[in-house]
């Protein structure tokens, strides 16, 4: 009888904690991705259909909920800045070459 009154015990227990859980996208990630291919279609305006398409099969798995938790977060916008600077310092070369790689490596 006491395996019967475990069973919504732990259930009462478990939800509240997958509610709380992390998302399933670090925010520091997610903001580099975004923040590189951001980067990418401002130096490349042609292809900025194909870095925004990049971006959505990278984080295609990942719920819309936890991708808007992940971007309010003070480590995702950090982690944002940081990338855009660093990808401000590189010249408009060093950066289309290296978005146009990411573009041949991904079709």
């Amino acid at each position: 009888m006491k395996r019967y009154l475990l069973v919504p015990f732990c259930a009462a227990v478990a939800f509240p904690l997958a509610a709380t859980a992390e998302p399933s996208v670090e925010g520091a990630t997610l903001a580099e991705l975004e923040a590189i291919t951001a980067q990418c279609s401002q130096v490349d305006p042609t292809n900025s259909a194909k870095y925004k398409e990049l971006l959505a099969r990278a984080i295609s798995d990942v719920p819309v909920t936890d991708i808007e938790a992940a971007r309010n977060t003070e480590i995702y916008l950090h982690a944002y800045e940081a990338s855009s600077a660093r990808l401000a310092q590189a010249t408009k070369d060093e950066v289309l070459v290296a978005c146009a790689k990411a573009l041949s490596s991904n079709n």
